[in-house]
């Protein structure tokens, strides 16, 4: 009688369905996923750790980029700065790496601010000793302190002191000083900016002497007349068909 038994229990074990852990633990088996050819070892673990979604552990965009891995068609310019699709998330699930670049804290600690342009303002340089979180992705960027000597620059012109003067230079209104104006800051340099109110006053602009003035306006004698503070480096350009009063 109990041999009887227990035939009919092995028989019902045997055709049983498997339950829904059964499944779940058949799926997403290790043994399985480490001999996919096709995933590297951290999409592997990602996607045993985090089933069917962007997880960010064991990812490059979390472990080396300081990232979040967010699903691509929810990425929105309020939650990152800079967005990679690379393959930094895990592989074939629709995924981005989102950057926060004002995440970084040893920036931050020592006053900077990170920037995902990876170009500072133009009053500021870039720290390369407090790198942020995301180094291939965002810049530290600290203030240059402005200095008098300056700032007062040569002829009432307008100085800066800038760690991206060779941008600033491309502008036809910024020009270096004759002779170099210091700066507080090692990495920065002061660069003057053309600038006279008789000028300005009368719709003109002033850049530097070289230069040629945009389409549509003219420096004519009457452009001259109102001049520039540095009429030895920059000059005065008009609208074409004025005539103000200078």
């Amino acid at each position: 009688m109990l041999a009887w038994i227990l035939t009919i229990t092995l028989v019902v074990l045997a055709h049983s369905e498997p339950s829904v852990n059964d499944v779940q633990e058949e799926r997403w088996d290790p043994d399985a996923m480490a001999s996919s050819p096709a995933l590297s070892t951290n999409d592997k673990a990602s996607r045993f750790f985090c089933p069917g979604g962007c997880c960010t552990i064991f990812t490059a965009c979390g472990l080396f980029l300081g990232g979040k891995c967010m699903k691509s068609d929810s990425v929105t310019a309020e939650d990152c700065d800079f967005v990679s699709t690379g393959n930094e998330c895990p592989l074939g699930r629709d995924c981005s790496c989102c950057i926060k670049c004002s995440d970084s804290g040893m920036c931050l600690a020592n006053g900077g601010q990170c920037q995902s342009d990876r170009e500072c303002p133009p009053n500021a340089y870039i720290d390369v000793l407090s790198p942020c979180r995301s180094p291939s992705a965002c810049v530290c960027c600290q203030n240059c302190t402005q200095t008098e000597l300056c700032m007062d620059g040569e002829s009432n012109d307008t100085g800066l002191c800038t760690g991206n003067a060779d941008n600033l230079l491309l502008m036809d209104e910024y020009y270096k000083p004759s002779s170099p104006l210091d700066c507080e800051n090692s990495e920065c340099t002061c660069v003057l900016k053309c600038g006279g109110a008789a000028c300005e006053a009368g719709s003109g602009i002033c850049i530097r002497k070289e230069e040629a003035c945009p389409e549509g306006f003219k420096n004519n004698k009457r452009a001259k007349r109102c001049g520039c503070n540095n009429g030895d480096t920059c000059k005065c350009c008009i609208p074409a068909g004025t005539n103000p009063m200078c």
